[in-house]
């Protein structure tokens, strides 16, 4: 199922958004079009040792680089307060892509919680994951919603037509 924005992908190739998403995805690959975003935060430890943060960047990198789907890696970025750590993961398929989505669960569930054991929390963000989550989420409350809207057709053909057979025959 795939649900939220298409991207510029799924234009017709005369729209100018469209050709600048297949111009990005020629020149740098089909991910560049929905990199993740990985976010940490860091325990003043890390943030004021040079030599805790530049490990815990080597770890990120290595980690992340090694796994399959990634295309290359940002150079992190460290905020000026030093409580954050930024950087973009380029996946090697399109935003849209099944792979991308494994991509992402292995980032959430495997991958970020294994290298940040020092008090660090790791987030992954940007539209792709937005997307992705969006989809898990509906994906889990669908039988609700179905539930839902038979329900309220019932209770609507029950008052429209003051029966009960009828709704239950439509059902």
């Amino acid at each position: 199922m795939q649900l939220g924005r298409l991207d510029a992908g799924s234009n017709p190739t005369t729209y100018s958004d469209r050709q600048a998403y297949g111009a990005v995805a020629s020149a740098f690959g089909q991910g560049a079009n929905g990199p993740f975003v990985i976010v940490v935060t860091l325990p003043p430890s890390v943030a004021n040792s040079s030599s805790a943060l530049g490990t815990l960047e080597q770890n990120l990198n290595t980690s992340i680089s090694s796994l399959s789907n990634v295309a290359h890696i940002t150079v992190p970025n460290l905020s000026p307060n030093k409580a954050i750590l930024y950087f973009n993961v380029v996946p090697t398929y399109g935003p849209q892509a099944s792979q991308t989505k494994a991509l992402f669960d292995n980032l959430v569930n495997v991958t970020l919680p294994k290298v940040l054991n020092g008090g660090e929390k790791g987030y992954v963000t940007g539209n792709t994951a937005s997307g992705i989550q969006f989809l898990e989420l509906v994906v889990s409350k669908l039988p609700i919603i179905i539930l839902f809207v038979i329900l309220a057709a019932f209770i609507i053909l029950m008052a429209t037509f003051r029966s009960i057979l009828i709704p239950i025959k439509a059902a």
